[in-house]
């Protein structure tokens, strides 16, 4: 188990959790739909048949739907998960365009606050919940929501306010030290230094000595 990135989807644990999200929905009884494929490049056969799934009337409203329920039932740890997965599980319908009831979106913004979040390296095993960054790109992306628009969950975003070239009309710049992370402008590269400074380094820069990253 391991993390490549500090966004969604970018490690070992948001994958498997989209593994359960579709347990849950044969749990429901809903169409049997490959969400993995949400996340491979739009040109695919496999992401144009999941996408054309998910914006299927009802089907997004009803997988939401059907979390909730579970989550009410549960409690500590399971409830803490199974909110988790509500947000991928709409971070997917974004990705999708489909149409999603008001009130999920204002029930998934208000668990952006309760689940966990970190800003920096976490051992691999504890990584459950946001990172700082994905954090920003999932609350981004909901801010610009509107049905029909498909939200490229791949696109780089800023680290600091999430943004895309989707809602600036600019590719946020890379980090010019270690490549690993994006900014709109300079303030979101300043105010986010505070938390990037600790991993920022040049790959090729190893002093000598072998360069693994086993989990960032």
């Amino acid at each position: 188990m391991g993390r490549w990135g500090h966004r969604l989807f970018e490690g070992d644990l948001d994958l498997d959790l989209v593994g359960d999200i579709e347990r849950e929905m044969k749990k429901a009884g809903l169409p049997k739909v490959e969400l993995e494929a949400m996340l491979y490049k739009p040109t695919s056969d496999e992401y144009r048949k999941t996408r054309d799934a998910l914006v299927a009337d009802g089907v997004g409203d009803a997988i939401v739907t059907h979390l909730r329920s579970r989550a009410d039932r549960e409690t500590g740890y399971l409830k803490s998960d199974l909110e988790y997965k509500s947000i991928l599980t709409v971070a997917l319908l974004l990705g999708a365009g489909s149409k999603i009831d008001q009130q999920h979106l204002e029930y998934v913004k208000a668990l952006t606050g309760e689940v966990q979040s970190r800003e920096g390296f976490a051992h691999a095993i504890w990584d459950h919940g946001f990172r700082g960054p994905g954090k920003r790109q999932f609350l981004a992306a909901l801010n610009a929501y509107q049905p029909g628009v498909c939200r490229d969950l791949g696109a780089p975003s800023c680290f600091t306010c999430g943004k895309t070239k989707q809602d600036t009309d600019k590719v946020p710049s890379t980090c010019g030290k270690c490549k690993g992370a994006w900014y709109c402008n300079k303030d979101c590269q300043r105010s986010h230094w505070k938390y990037h400074k600790k991993s920022c380094r040049d790959p090729n820069d190893s002093q000598g000595l072998p360069y693994v990253m086993m989990n960032v």
